[in-house]
């Protein structure tokens, strides 16, 4: 229910919802092949990626006054910043003073269109196998994890009276892009 005094419960999209998600993957053994010590540095390389990406979840507002079209909100894509993540212009009332203590809601909790930040991330490996003796394997590998480094920003400020009102102002999670390099012995 939006409201106590509401007759029938409220339709509204999940605050999980994120209805796109992909992962694509791939290994790629590079062909150089040789018959000579040159065999031994450039041939035997193998490239793997993983793509994930996924829709961000819709944005929640609180008991607020709105009074324009809410299709107004939602900015393109390519005038979203971190500054201006929607159009904070668009009837927000951001007075605190005219905030209602006790109202019938009307605006709705999240809208299916005005949305997080999505998640896009990249890990990408390169490792090159070397034959030592017949049963001696040692491999050489290098991997990055977010290895383009996006940040996933956090949801903007969703409270027309505060200052940070549109916002982002801060990111989800901790990980950045992590590389390390390795050897690995196997027999």
């Amino acid at each position: 229910m939006l409201n106590p005094t509401d007759p029938g419960p409220h339709h509204v999209i999940s605050p999980q919802d994120r209805p796109h998600h992909i992962v694509v993957s791939g290994i790629y053994e590079f062909p150089f092949r040789t018959r000579n010590w040159t065999n031994r540095i450039f041939g035997g390389w193998t490239a793997q990626g993983i793509y994930n990406g996924q829709s961000g979840p819709p944005i929640g507002f609180g008991n607020i006054l709105f009074y324009s079209d809410i299709h107004d909100i939602v900015l393109p894509r390519s005038e979203r910043t971190v500054e201006r993540w929607f159009n904070t212009d668009a009837g927000f009332e951001k007075s605190p003073q005219k905030a209602l203590v006790s109202n019938i809601r009307t605006f709705p909790l999240r809208l299916t269109g005005l949305r997080s930040d999505g998640y896009n991330n990249w890990d990408l490996s390169l490792f090159k196998n070397i034959r030592l003796r017949e049963k001696l394997t040692f491999q050489l590998r290098a991997e990055a994890q977010d290895a383009f480094n996006h940040a996933m920003f956090a949801a903007p400020n969703a409270a027309p009276a505060n200052t940070l009102f549109g916002q982002v102002n801060s990111i989800v999670g901790t990980e950045q892009r992590r590389i390390s390099v390795g050897g690995k012995l196997t027999w």
